[in-house]
């Protein structure tokens, strides 16, 4: 976390901070785990790939950053990358960019990631 980039082990997450290192310092660590089990889905939405947390120590906030998230195939039209905030009890749409199997945006946090579809 010091030098502001995150990475899932697999490689297929990546959260980038832009706050200074004195910031990144007081947050101490964070986690990032593809997860099995995601908070409900919005109705006619379905995750497409595998989903991954990012979590900070409890009473510390990530700061906002950028989210890149690449996919095993070409996602579907309108797949969009997606933040769960468990403070929000939602999940927020984010302004998502796609190229081939990469999807990235911005995001206020931390939280629960991934990429949703439609339920075909």
């Amino acid at each position: 976390l010091a030098l502001g980039n995150l990475g899932s082990g697999d490689g297929h997450f990546n959260f980038k901070v832009g706050a200074d290192r004195p910031a990144l310092t007081n947050i101490g660590f964070s986690i990032v785990n593809d997860l099995t089990g995601v908070p409900k889905l919005p109705s006619g939405k379905q995750v497409s790939g595998k989903v991954y947390a990012l979590n900070a120590p409890l009473a510390k906030d990530l700061p906002p950053g950028d989210v890149s998230l690449e996919l095993a195939d070409n996602p579907p039209d309108g797949a969009k990358l997606v933040r769960y905030s468990e403070k929000d009890n939602r999940w927020i749409e984010m302004d998502t960019k796609i190229s081939d199997s990469k999807l990235s945006g911005k995001a206020d946090s931390g939280g629960i990631f991934a990429v949703l579809v439609n339920k075909k």
